[in-house]
This record gives structure tokens, C-alpha cells and sequence, in this order.
């Protein structure tokens, strides 16, 4: 993990001494694009927000240790090559945004990949998507990838077998409702800025 330090601290007394703190933000995105643009939905709130936040956290001084990680997401239309491909994009984005606004911050990419699993699960309940109970258990599967071509340009490509698996399920009606009240909420990036505070012991009296 990467870490922004305020002064010299020992991990125990950390752990033993500290409090976490976390908070994330989220920024969306057009289908397709890996551009932040202010003006879309909510994002003006949201980035003044996340900035005037981190801001806080770096000038605090009982702020002992700061860490800031950020992902890519898509919707899960197209190949396993392009959505991770725009999930890594948007996910630099941020970056970017961050790291405009205070060059010393150190930020970390985050592992987890385009397809967010738990975040699906808690739309799903929200949806009239038929059979959850068959969506969620094509979800928990572990993921392989499968080859295919596509019909355009004979490119050779891969593609996540649970999408495959979705998009068959109901004769596809499960699919079609995704698209419509699950997929425009998966196009975005996320911060999670999580903030280790100094706790101030109570003197007796």
C-alpha cells in the first residue's frame, strides 16, 4: 500500500492509537467514455466535494497516515480487452483529477477490476430483474475467459463466461432489463480516501 505520512509513527502504536476514518467518492461516466466531465449528472458536487475533503485531511495534523485508492468500472457490455482497458482509463482519470489538485499525495491503483460483483448484488434488489436468485449465482461463479471473433474485422477477442451466462438467462430477458436499470450505474470511477486520526488520550482528572 502506499501511504502519505504526517510525521514518524510506529505501526503498533498506530493500530493501537489511531482511528479510521473512510469516506469514497464516485465520478460517472458516458457510455464509453473515460473523460470526467463536471457537467455530467452529479460530478461538479462531487469532485469539489472530494477535493476540499483531501484537502482537509493533508493540513490536518492529526492526521497520522492518509491512503487514497482508486478503481475503474464499466457496464458489462463488450469484450473482457475493452471494458478493462476503459475501467483502467477512467480509473487514471481520477488520478489524474487527484493528483492535479495536490501533486504530493501519493495514490494507489486499486486490483479489483471492472466487474464490481457486491455493488451489482445490492442493485439488483432495486430492479424488477427476474430470477435474482439465478443472477447472483452466476455472479459468485470464479470468471473464465473465453475466445471468440468478432464479425466485423476477424479479431480474436475474450469475453467474461458469466456475462455470456447473463445474457442467456430468461431467453435474455434478465439481460435486458440490466441494461436498462442496472448498467448506466456501473459506468463510473471511485476514490476511497481512508484517513488514520490521532486519538487523544483523556487526562484524568
Amino acid at each position: 500500500a502506499l501511504w502519505t505520512c504526517f510525521g514518524v509513527f510506529i505501526l503498533s502504536t498506530l493500530v493501537a492509537y489511531s482511528q479510521q476514518v473512510e469516506r469514497s467518492f464516485r465520478v460517472e461516466f458516458r457510455v464509453g467514455s473515460t473523460t470526467i466531465d463536471p457537467k455530467y449528472r452529479d460530478n461538479a458536487r462531487t469532485l469539489e466535494e472530494m477535493n476540499e475533503y483531501i484537502s482537509r485531511l493533508s493540513l490536518d495534523t492529526d492526521c497520522q497516515a492518509l491512503k487514497i485508492s482508486v478503481s475503474g468500472v464499466t457496464s458489462l457490455e463488450g469484450s473482457h480487452e475493452r471494458n478493462t482497458l476503459i475501467a483502467q482509463r477512467r480509473q487514471n482519470a481520477l488520478k489524474s483529477t487527484i493528483l492535479s489538485h495536490d501533486s504530493a499525495l501519493e495514490v494507489e491503483n486499486s486490483s479489483d477490476g471492472y466487474f464490481p460483483v457486491s455493488y451489482i448484488k445490492t442493485l439488483l434488489e432495486d430492479t424488477d430483474v427476474p430470477n435474482k436468485g439465478g443472477v447472483i449465482s452466476i455472479l459468485d461463479k470464479n470468471p473464465e475467459y473465453l475466445y471468440y471473433t468478432t464479425r466485423r474485422d476477424g479479431k480474436r477477442l475474450t469475453i467474461d463466461s458469466r456475462i455470456l451466462e447473463l445474457s442467456h438467462l430468461e431467453q435474455g430477458a434478465v439481460w435486458r432489463l440490466m441494461e436498462r436499470q442496472i448498467f448506466s450505474k456501473l459506468r463510473y470511477a471511485e476514490v476511497v480516501v481512508t484517513a488514520y486520526r490521532k486519538i487523544h488520550p483523556i487526562e484524568p482528572l
